[in-house]
């Protein structure tokens, strides 16, 4: 599998610049975390919390970038309706009841919780919720590192630090037409994830 030093080298291709290997290194991160990880769907996960009696609040995993689904188990798994932070809080103003939890909403961003209502009683608590959630790509500290993505969408990256160091360079020309062609192969990537999975990509070729 190609390591991240691999996709620096091939960015490289063609290009005189002064930018450093952290530099590279940065911007195949800044890629990673802004924008292939929120296209993939490789990154699904689940986290499982304990019901409290009458706590309504739950600690997400650190990776977590969103949450999908949350489901309480039982006989079943019976999915929580979601609800807004603002229409939870309606529904708290209206009553601060406890019982079989039937709605979750996820809370502001930086906080990594969920919510549910209404707070479990007695019968209700000691029971698992199952949270469904995307998560955050392995971070990229090091070029010994692979991306967590499938090989043939790597040149992603290559595209994007090809991108950053015409910037870097200020060859704004160069650069915006980089940009270009990784906005296109990443809507590409994004259509073929929808379609078919992660499975199969066509191997994008890079030119100078």
């Amino acid at each position: 599998m190609p390591t991240v030093q691999t996709l620096i080298n091939n960015a490289l291709r063609g290009i005189d610049t002064k930018a450093t290997t952290a530099d590279f290194l940065a911007w195949a991160e800044e890629a990673n975390q802004l924008y292939i990880g929120p296209k993939s769907r490789l990154f699904t996960e689940s986290a499982t919390k304990t019901t409290i009696y009458n706590v309504r609040r739950y600690d997400l995993p650190i990776i977590t970038r969103d949450v999908t689904n949350v489901a309480l188990e039982g006989d079943t798994l019976l999915d929580l309706d979601y609800r807004t932070p603002q229409q939870m809080q309606k529904l708290r103003e209206r009553s601060t009841a406890v019982g079989e939890p039937k709605f979750y909403t996820q809370l502001p961003f930086s906080t990594k919780q969920i919510e549910i209502y209404p707070a479990p009683d007695a019968r209700n608590s000691n029971r698992t919720i199952v949270v469904s959630l995307v998560a955050f790509p392995t971070s990229l500290t090091a070029t010994t590192q692979t991306p967590d993505i499938p090989s043939v969408y790597h040149e992603l990256y290559t595209l994007y630090m090809r991108h950053r160091a015409y910037d870097f360079n200020d060859q704004d020309e160069k650069a915006a037409m980089e940009l270009a062609k990784f906005q296109s192969r990443l809507d590409e990537y994004e259509w073929d994830v929808f379609l078919e999975g992660e499975d199969e990509f066509p191997t994008m070729q890079v030119t100078d």
